[in-house]
């Protein structure tokens, strides 16, 4: 029997560019290789970064990818091929073939799930932008597919804007254009409907067509009227080729699970969608632990989990053209995060349990410190657990222990750094207060090439 294996292309032949210049292979993955405002693109694309990810589908690991939220883990829709297949496939393509210019946050709403207020980029902003624009416009036009937004709203963004009038991809480009749908006017169509020659898929986001509903997820921006106009435009593009495919995704949450087979039908049937897209909430940008909680009623110990297994028997579910992106795979049963917090309680009492407690833990700091290279010690996780540990150096050892979180909060009174930034040297001493992520935290430092020590709240504890 053949051996086979799980391959994906993505790290051969695509790249995402994130806001501030970020690059990774695809939206589904945390791996940054390289950033363009620093590196040139033949740079990023060659380098050891790259590779690194690479490697986890060649040794079938695919340890850089999210299995909850990447549509062909969630959907196990990946090619599977015998090991000649599989080996003939696993070749870099001189460039990138495909390209997702996800680059700007500007968007015309301000949901929730994705941030807390309306983005107001400044002047250093839009000049980073701008030059990522630069590198994103040569990439297109040597693309066989490209798609843009994902992080913000295409037509609130001057800055996309401006790049979609002026690429001139290859004719046979696939292109993709994702909006809340909102400002896809007549008027703003006409700007870049030279678009139309391409084979063009537009990805409309409503997430509700209740009115009280649709406010609340769009962050209080009344326009569910103004949206259903645009959408009644869009189909009458598509019935005139103009636009190829039409998709009208929704996120399913606490707040509109209950709507999705009256959502599908609407779609479908008055908007002309080609297909639904159905996914389940994932956790990114600002939401919170306990907002996600309450979001995510794919979480068996949600309280309206049942009504959403219930919900999902509907056989309007079934119908051919509705993409279900992990909307049937059940999340990890969590807790409300307020257990969390009987977790920090333990480790209080357990320090204060310890006689001139004080005394030893700074002892156990300078320790470390003083066996590492770099005499820099983190406390990874931007939480209490962190922030009352710190608060409980002296100030000797205060000067060298930074915080380090990949989720910033308020952080005036201490040091902090962001994961996106840290840079790691020889004998760096990472102590990790979010054990509960700790395979995560390994997996990531693995790709900026952490070689220091890497060890758990509790084994500081041990020492004690």
């Amino acid at each position: 029997m053949k051996n086979i294996k799980k391959f994906c292309a993505r790290p051969f032949e695509a790249i995402h560019l994130d806001p501030g210049g970020n690059v990774r292979v695809c939206s589904w993955t945390d791996a940054t290789i390289g950033n363009v405002l620093d590196e040139s693109i033949e740079e990023i694309w060659k380098g050891e970064k790259a590779e690194k990810v690479r490697q986890s589908i060649i040794d079938q690991s695919f340890v850089f990818c999210r299995s909850t939220s990447c549509p062909c883990l969630e959907n196990n829709e990946l090619e599977v091929l015998d090991d000649s297949r599989f080996t003939s496939k696993c070749k870099v393509s001189e460039h990138p073939k495909h390209v997702n210019a996800a680059y700007d946050f500007r968007c015309n709403h301000s949901c929730p799930s994705c941030r807390e207020k309306l983005f107001r980029p400044d002047a250093e902003y839009r000049e980073k932008t701008d030059k990522i624009a630069v590198v994103a416009t040569e990439l297109i036009n040597n693309a066989e597919s490209f798609s843009t937004c994902g992080n913000g709203d295409l037509f609130a963004s001057e800055s996309v804007m401006r790049m979609l009038k002026e690429i001139r991809p290859c004719d046979d480009c696939k292109i993709t254009l994702e909006t809340n749908g909102v400002l896809f006017t007549p008027e703003n169509w006409e700007k870049i409907s030279h678009l139309s020659k391409y084979h063009l898929t537009v990805v409309i986001t409503p997430n509700s067509y209740d009115k009280e509903t649709y406010k609340y997820l769009s962050g209080g921006h009344d326009n569910l009227e103004r949206l259903i106009n645009n959408l009644k435009y869009i189909k009458r593009l598509r019935e005139n080729n103009e636009i190829n495919h039409v998709s009208i995704s929704i996120v399913v949450q606490d707040r509109n699970f209950r709507e999705l087979p009256s959502f599908i039908k609407r779609s479908i049937d008055e908007f002309g969608a080609d297909d639904v897209i159905v996914k389940p909430l994932y956790k990114w940008f600002c939401l919170s632990e306990e907002d996600y909680w309450f979001k995510d009623v794919l979480n068996p110990l949600h309280p309206y989990h049942a009504d959403y297994l219930e919900m999902m028997k509907d056989p309007i579910i079934e119908n051919p053209k509705v993409y279900l992106w992990g909307a049937r795979n059940l999340h990890l049963a969590v807790k409300h995060p307020a257990y969390r917090y009987k977790n920090l309680l333990d480790i209080i009492e357990k320090y204060c349990g310890v006689e001139d407690v004080n005394q030893k833990y700074n002892r156990v700091i300078s320790n470390y410190l003083h066996k590492s290279d770099s005499k820099r010690l983190f406390l990874y996780g931007d939480n209490a657990i962190s922030k009352f540990f710190y608060s409980q150096l002296d100030r000797e050892n205060k000067g060298h222990i930074v915080i380090m979180a990949r989720d910033l909060r308020k952080t005036a009174d201490r040091s902090i750094e962001e994961f996106a930034d840290y840079k790691p040297l020889k004998g760096d001493v990472i102590v990790v207060t979010e054990e509960y992520n700790i395979k995560y935290i390994q997996r990531d430092l693995s790709l900026k090439e952490f070689e220091g020590d890497l060890i758990t709240i509790n084994s500081v504890f041990e020492e004690l």
